[in-house]
């Protein structure tokens, strides 16, 4: 899942500038000065699952098999960063599904739509089957109200917003935590071109599969895999419905960056690592008790 806005113009690779409009600009890396957004401090933030995320992953495959422009420093926009994300998933059997209203239809738990699952809540619990296993999609979403309020912080960081698009892949018991884990790296550090040594991910403390399937992925000499809990790790759209563990990426923008203190890391609050990619693992149903059920398709 990812979480982002439409910037005008992204120049990358990191450490350059972004142009955004008032309204459009929901990169998390854009900070908010006067009555628009101030330039990127930060580099890459994609979210995703909300590039979250969260430099939602604006990107995809460049078109005709030619080098992405991201790789050679070239400037994008914010349509082409949305359609390159959405292209690399269709080519990957998922079907490109439109963003839904602001205003949930026939969920009365919401105000407003706050993550790019919401639109397939029925689907993850079974009571909803669409003809595709596989989807992709870059949603609107507003974040005013519920357990992702990100009002109150709008302007005093360069991570939070409230009006911006999501651009996520979802898979509906099709496939699971080692195929979403290889499409975000894959799409971070080949197609947009990262270095691997600036990316830093964490996951849920007791997520043991997830620990096991990046030990893979990144090989050795990779920075270690940080094992956070559940305020930073385990995603839940409210207080009921779907809910698990997750697994974040994050790049580390540099010293100047950073805070004062000694274990500044991605769990810090300060903007030195800054969480570009955002993989939920949707396993559970959570109710008014608290009593977490196992979905019959987790994605």
């Amino acid at each position: 899942m990812f979480k982002y806005l439409m910037p005008e113009i992204v120049r990358l690779p990191t450490r350059d500038r972004v142009r955004a409009t008032p309204m459009a600009s929901t990169f998390p890396w854009c900070s908010k000065r006067g009555t628009g957004f101030s330039p990127a401090e930060q580099g890459f933030v994609f979210a995703a699952q909300n590039f979250r995320h969260t430099f939602s992953p604006y990107g995809g495959l460049e078109a005709h098999g030619s080098e992405p422009r991201e790789k050679s420093g070239g400037v994008m926009t914010g349509a082409e960063l949305r359609e390159k994300f959405l292209a690399y998933f269709e080519e990957r059997g998922h079907s490109r599904v439109p963003s839904s209203s602001l205003i949930p239809e026939g969920d009365a738990t919401l105000l407003f739509v706050n993550a790019g699952m919401v639109q397939f809540k029925s689907v993850f619990t079974g009571a909803e089957k669409r003809p595709y296993v596989r989807a992709t999609s870059s949603q609107k979403c507003l974040r005013v109200s519920g357990k992702h309020n990100d009002l109150e912080n709008v302007g005093h960081t360069a991570r939070h917003h409230t009006f911006f698009e999501m651009l996520g892949n979802f898979s509906f018991g099709d496939y699971f935590k080692e195929d979403a884990v290889a499409f975000g790296w894959e799409f971070l550090t080949k197609v947009v071109g990262l270095p691997k040594d600036q990316l830093h991910v964490t996951i849920y403390k007791d997520d043991d599969e997830a620990y096991g399937i990046w030990n893979k992925v990144l090989g050795k000499g990779a920075n270690p895999i940080i094992r956070l809990g559940e305020k930073d790790n385990f995603w839940s759209m409210g207080d009921t419905g779907p809910c698990g563990p997750c697994s974040e990426i994050h790049i580390d923008q540099g010293d100047r960056f950073a805070c004062s203190e000694p274990n500044c890391g991605p769990d810090c609050d300060c903007d030195r690592f800054l969480e570009l990619w955002n993989l939920v693992f949707m396993q559970f149903d959570r109710d008014a008790s608290g009593k977490m059920t196992p979905l019959p398709r987790p994605s």
